[in-house]
């Protein structure tokens, strides 16, 4: 399964699931990341990705780059 096909089917579970969020790639540098809407707020945050392996699932790391998602 290609990588764009494994990110479609992770976010349909997900969605599914009633997750609030999704995997994407940052406009910036390109990272796999996941996009969450935080539940205190309604604001939409970038988070570092268990998909890219730069933290463990439900490890929630902001994703900072030069300019984030």
């Amino acid at each position: 399964m290609s990588n764009r096909k494994a990110v479609n089917a992770a976010n349909y579970v997900g969605w599914h699931r009633g997750n609030s969020g999704y995997l994407r790639q940052c406009r910036n540098c390109g990272v796999w990341i996941y996009m969450k809407e935080d539940w205190w707020d309604g604001i939409w945050r970038p988070y570092e990705s268990w998909y890219a392996g730069n933290c463990a699932a439900n490890e929630w790391i902001r994703h900072q780059c030069n300019e984030s998602a």
